[in-house]
């Protein structure tokens, strides 16, 4: 009898160590889960968006909703809001994301409004409104002139203006990056010329991509669009080796890009 109490207590000992272990697993994953401190300060809600993004990594959106709901009249709240417009957007909800990011509070409380275009921007262009997308690439450029995401918009512009059946005005368009040889804005002309029939100045266009973006993936697609077009002679090339063929290629790229 004594050793039957004595298995009973031991039973209930071990129910009581693990309800106990369990009890103190359940404190961070519920305050995980259903929210944060109902003390928290705004610096504390920066940091946790700082925590949570860390290693470009992405937080579950509804931790990052909570945050908004709470602070939503300041930046931290507006913060989150853009964050959670980024995980729609890698989420691939287009509509979602950009219907987020219709708003001057990224103006009126960060310094991230330039991004916050962008991003709605690019988020346009996923969902197929690539006329809404040229509108407000157009409204970044203009309004946020120094933005280090100018040059990208501009050539985002012109493959929107591509796809709206717009191509005409590109050339014109990225005519200041043209000359700078910007090997994303070469190819966005060379397509533009393309999507409008001009075959040659579409040809004069890839040459160049090839020629001054050698090594990136445009100067790949430049490529491509080139042996397309016409394709490269085998029987006169076979007894050159593969960098002679390739510096032969590049310098008669060069002389026809002018």
């Amino acid at each position: 009898m004594p050793s039957l109490i004595s298995k009973k207590h031991n039973v209930r000992s071990l129910v009581t160590v693990f309800v106990f272990v369990c009890g103190l697993l359940a404190v961070p994953l519920t305050a995980s889960c259903s929210g944060f401190g109902p003390e928290m300060s705004e610096s504390d809600a920066l940091k946790v968006l700082r925590d949570m993004t860390r290693d470009n990594k992405l937080p579950p959106e509804g931790l990052v909703l909570d945050i908004e709901n709470r602070f939503s009249r300041v930046r931290a709240g507006v913060l989150a809001k853009l964050l959670r417009a980024r995980i729609k957007f890698e989420n691939k909800d287009y509509e979602g994301a950009q219907a987020l990011l219709n708003s001057d509070i990224f103006k009126q409380k960060t310094k991230l409004a330039d991004y916050a275009l962008w991003l709605r921007g690019r988020a346009l262009q996923g969902a197929g409104r690539h006329t809404d997308a040229m509108n407000v690439f157009s409204s970044l450029i203009r309004d946020y002139p120094t933005s280090l995401r100018v040059r990208e918009s501009k050539v985002l512009w012109a493959n929107s203006a591509i796809s709206a059946g717009q191509a005409a005005q590109v050339p014109a368009f990225l005519a200041e990056l043209n000359d700078k040889n910007l090997a994303a804005a070469l190819l966005a002309t060379a397509r533009s010329y393309d999507a409008a029939g001009n075959q040659a100045e579409a040809i004069r266009f890839f040459r160049r991509v090839y020629f001054f973006g050698a090594g990136s993936p445009e100067a790949k697609e430049g490529r491509n669009e080139i042996d397309a077009a016409r394709p490269v002679s085998r029987t006169v090339d076979r007894g050159r080796s593969g960098d002679a063929r390739r510096q032969a290629f590049r310098g008669e790229q060069f002389r026809r890009c002018g």
